[in-house]
């Protein structure tokens, strides 16, 4: 896994190598389009999500060809928006392909996560 990487925004959630950060329920929209598309919903004030963040970022390095990835602040977006992509707790990832949503793992589960993103 990754070490805590620096900071470029006072945060250990974003490090220079971290997935892009959504930040408006058009923009997911389009993201989620793709063939292949990860979404951490995170909040930065969640010790699960700062845990989860290398995890996240590593399966990332490993899987940047097959998959794109991008994390979103659900304090940032607002409670509306997160609660219609039915992420209902942080934090959560959600597996995509062309708009529909086909897997979801919430909470602390790494081996679970693993195995959303490489099968």
């Amino acid at each position: 896994l990754l070490s805590s990487p620096l900071s470029t925004m006072s945060t250990p959630l974003s490090p220079p190598s971290s997935s892009p950060l959504i930040t408006s329920e058009e923009e997911f929209d389009l993201k989620i389009s793709g063939d292949h598309v990860l979404v951490f919903f995170l909040a930065f004030w969640s010790g699960a999500c700062r845990r989860l963040s290398p995890v996240f970022e590593n399966l990332r390095a490993k899987h940047h060809a097959a998959a794109e990835f991008f994390r979103v602040d659900v304090d940032a977006v607002g409670l509306e928006m997160h609660l219609r992509k039915e992420a209902t707790a942080v934090p959560s990832v959600q597996y995509w392909r062309k708009g529909e949503k086909v897997d979801e793992v919430v909470g602390w589960n790494v081996e679970r996560l693993e195995a959303m993103v490489e099968a």
